[in-house]
């Protein structure tokens, strides 16, 4: 019996949210349920990273909770962001379980290892369960499918950066979500910048971990594409929809 859902699986998850029009739960409501989940289980809560506690234990750090800490004047108002999840004392029940809460709740595992681990990063999402069930203490870093889409959006331009070898392929039939992303599994998205400098910088650093050369797209017409915060880069969005190739220019600086 499979635990984790496979990628076709994740697909369809995906299609039916957009189809029904259906969001991940806000953040703060998987963060109660793994902590109702393993304060049944009689494990101690850790709540900062130098704080000691008796094994077994448990933590969960959120974007909200190292603001409140940090900067306690900061205004912070996001119903979604990621959420990292440490535990020890590790089974097979447990991490079926913990598993099970993260994909009902409309989130999916972007970043899996073994605790103490972290740059030895599990490449494979298909094998997170059998490559964790037998490990003492987990690392999991979690995300939302889907945040709350911009209601408004007043810039004339959004850019995307893309390897040159795509390109013409995009301008024949329009830009289509996918991830080729090895370091975390993020489901098929169009990441999108609302700021060119900000795009350039990504392009610069894509193109030093590759070695490929990439270009700018400059994208209009999207007042009826469902855009969403991108949680790992502030300021910039994603969205699941296609982007047609008569939207699509490139941008020549």
């Amino acid at each position: 019996m499979k635990i984790l859902i496979t990628e076709q699986q994740f697909k369809r998850l995906v299609e039916n949210i957009i189809k029904e029009g259906l969001k991940s739960y806000p953040s703060h409501i998987i963060e109660r349920k793994l902590k109702d989940y393993f304060d049944r289980l009689e494990y101690n809560e850790k709540e900062y990273f130098f704080t000691k506690v008796e094994s077994p234990y448990y933590q969960i750090i959120t974007d909200e909770k190292m603001i409140k800490k940090y900067q306690p004047e900061f205004n912070y108002n996001i119903k979604y962001h990621d959420i990292s999840l440490f535990y020890d004392n590790n089974n097979e029940k447990i991490l079926k379980d913990v598993i099970s809460i993260i994909n009902s709740g409309g989130y999916f595992i972007s970043v899996a290892n073994k605790l103490g681990e972290p740059h030895n990063k599990i490449t494979d999402k298909n094998k997170i369960y059998d490559l964790l069930k037998n490990e003492n203490s987990i690392s999991l870093m979690i995300e939302p499918i889907y945040g709350e889409a911009i209601s408004k959006y007043k810039n004339k331009y959004l850019y995307h950066t893309t390897p040159i070898k795509y390109l013409n392929n995009i301008m024949k039939t329009g830009l289509v979500p996918k991830t080729k992303d090895k370091r975390s599994f993020y489901p098929g998205r169009i990441y999108l910048s609302p700021n060119l400098k900000w795009n350039e910088s990504i392009k610069t650093q894509l193109e030093s971990e590759t070695n490929e050369d990439y270009v700018t797209l400059r994208v209009t017409n999207f007042k009826d594409m469902k855009l969403y915060p991108d949680i790992r880069f502030k300021g910039g969005y994603f969205t699941y929809d296609n982007i047609r190739p008569e939207n699509i220019d490139i941008y020549e600086g």
